[in-house]
């Protein structure tokens, strides 16, 4: 009984250091993630002001292709600066150790008027059941949770088709879970298991640009409040995003 204990001591010391080697490389990580992002961003920022001069003050002394080669500067430059965002932000989420008690209603409230260009353009309709009045969480964090669901809700939406986009909440164990649906173009079966993965992008067409990043914070922020994230989705069926949030 003695030497089992002992081994469980020792397996649980290991287990706890291996976990304070993995905390310090996040920490390294993050910080070299931050670091890189700021060094990265000054350069872009620069590129985009001398972009925006050029086209500006000089722009009759270019022809056709000098013009597009501009506009090729700046979309690209555009495209960078979004990633370093996004890639800050990723880097951010969790940072706040404590969570508070949160209103989802007002969370929801406030990213539709943070969305209201986009909402307003497209037509979507956004409706919520059954919310839970407060949770414990991360403000911020669930915010950002919302809004990516949203857009892409909005985002990936079939031609002609107004975005219906359907928020809901069931209690479950001791939290709750949630399911945003919406009527978009889907997604394929083979693509569910890279949907939350970083960078990683299921369509190249322009009209649905994006940097690949707002399902994994999805999935960052999802983690961070001990739940689970999934998809139920077929092509051209729309898709429901499903996840939990231990209270």
């Amino acid at each position: 009984m003695k030497n089992s204990d002992a081994h469980l001591n020792e397996s649980l010391k290991l287990l706890e250091e291996k976990y304070r080697i993995l905390q310090m490389e996040n920490e390294e990580l993050g910080h070299l993630v931050y670091m890189v992002s700021h060094d990265l961003a000054e350069p872009l920022r620069t590129i985009a002001g001398f972009t925006a001069l050029l086209a500006d003050e000089y722009k009759e002394h270019f022809d056709v292709e000098g013009k597009q080669g501009l506009q090729f500067i700046s979309d690209a430059t555009s495209r960078m600066q979004n990633v370093i965002h996004q890639l800050l932000t990723f880097g951010s989420i969790g940072q706040k150790k404590e969570p508070e008690p949160i209103n989802i209603t007002k969370v929801i409230k406030a990213v539709k008027q943070d969305l209201g260009l986009i909402i307003a353009e497209s037509g979507a309709e956004i409706e919520i059941f059954g919310l839970p009045e407060k949770i414990k969480g991360h403000g911020v964090a669930l915010r950002l949770l919302f809004q990516n669901l949203i857009v892409n809700a909005i985002k990936f939406q079939k031609p002609g088709t107004r975005p219906t986009i359907k928020i809901t909440a069931e209690k479950e164990g001791s939290g709750y879970r949630f399911a945003v649906s919406d009527n978009g173009i889907g997604i394929a079966k083979k693509d569910k298991e890279k949907i939350f993965v970083a960078f990683e992008r299921l369509h190249n067409n322009p009209v649905h640009s994006g940097s690949g990043l707002g399902l994994a914070h999805c999935k960052k922020i999802v983690n961070l409040h001990g739940g689970e994230i999934w998809a139920v989705s077929e092509l051209n069926r729309g898709s429901t995003f499903y996840f939990t949030i231990a209270t």
